[in-house]
């Protein structure tokens, strides 16, 4: 091989290298910024501020990560690019419910259900708004229609039966606990809360019985243990009370209401 093709070819590699390297690097640097679908959206919104799309997404994001502050900003910029968005006006009352803002909630779910009436979720999280201010006519109205569009979500059942709690209406709870078991027949949160309505009631084999299927259900769980642990203190069984409330909190160390209780039953005179 003469020389004149020798540094042809060595050239030709040389530039072959570089390119390999450079799409290396490339891919690299993607990969820093597509690590998880936080950066990816935070990655296109710096290229992309205009459009409402991504602001969206990376508030979603931001929401998931616990970021509300920031995910208030990109929902708002969403809203001002796009103010017909359903779901962005959802995902803003769900940030002002958060926040303890129920009014300025209501009035977003309102939005986001006007714009699209078959919204479901958004239904159902105005009729728990509803629910919490006291307005438990109107708070049925808005589950039902979000059982109307959807009767297989479990948490429109939840909170119809929290409604039927609120107004003593305790059968027609556990009704709706047993629709929501339907589609969901190993949710502990469902068990959980057919347990506390059957303590309300003064039923307590029955309470008992659904918070040990919680547990078998998710070991893990604090609340049913917490939920045993009240059974057994209005039956004066104090040691094993105290036993099931030690349990719930090693579980859930920030439950104070179980903390006080527990305090309250191992205090002077006990």
């Amino acid at each position: 091989m003469k020389i004149s093709q020798k540094r042809a070819v060595v050239c030709s590699f040389i530039v072959l290298f570089l390119v390999a390297v450079a799409c290396a690097v490339a891919s690299y640097r993607r990969n820093l910024v597509w690590r998880d679908s936080l950066t990816l959206w935070a990655d296109a919104v710096a290229k992309s501020r205009g459009k409402a799309r991504v602001h969206y997404n990376y508030g979603n994001e931001l929401s998931t990560a616990g970021r509300f502050e920031e995910a208030y900003k990109e929902t708002i910029l969403t809203l001002s690019i796009y103010p017909y968005s359903s779901h962005a006006h959802f995902n803003l009352g769900a940030i002002y419910h958060y926040w303890g803002a129920t009014d300025k909630a209501i009035e977003e779910y309102r939005l986001a259900v006007s714009l699209k009436p078959e919204f479901v979720e958004a239904h159902n999280n105005l009729g728990f708004a509803y629910y919490t201010q006291g307005r438990l006519d109107d708070a049925m109205a808005e589950l039902e229609t979000a059982r109307m569009y959807n009767p297989a979500f479990v948490k429109t059942y939840l909170n119809i039966a929290k409604v039927y709690k609120a107004q003593a209406r305790f059968e027609e709870a556990l009704s709706a606990y047993r629709q929501a078991l339907l589609y969901a027949p190993y949710n502990a949160d469902i068990y959980y809360a057919i347990g506390m309505t059957r303590l309300a009631q003064g039923e307590f084999y029955a309470a008992v019985e659904a918070f040990e299927t919680a547990i078998r259900i998710k070991p893990s769980y604090g609340a049913p243990y917490a939920g045993l642990g009240q059974i057994y203190e209005k039956e004066g069984r104090f040691d094993a009370a105290a036993a099931q409330y030690q349990t719930a909190l090693n579980l859930d160390p920030d439950d104070e209401e179980t903390l006080k209780r527990l305090r309250s039953l191992i205090g002077p005179g006990r």
